[in-house]
């Protein structure tokens, strides 16, 4: 079993005017044949553009050290 968690940003086009939308996203994963997702949650609220700007990338370890 495997668990993510981070900030995703969507960018929409309605009418010609874009809309931008953050937000936060937890998972749980199980390996049987292949990854799958078992659960897919995120919190109510929802994250901001500056939250997104200071995410790093999840392979980027020495961020976390």
């Amino acid at each position: 079993m495997a668990s993510g968690r981070g900030i995703f940003r969507i960018d929409a086009v309605k009418a010609g005017e874009l809309k931008v939308f953050y937000g936060h996203f937890h998972v749980f994963c199980r390996r049987t044949d292949r990854w799958r997702i078992v659960v897919d949650y995120g919190p109510a609220d929802t994250a901001t553009e500056e939250e997104f700007a200071a995410a790093v990338a999840e392979d980027d370890v020495a961020a976390f050290g």
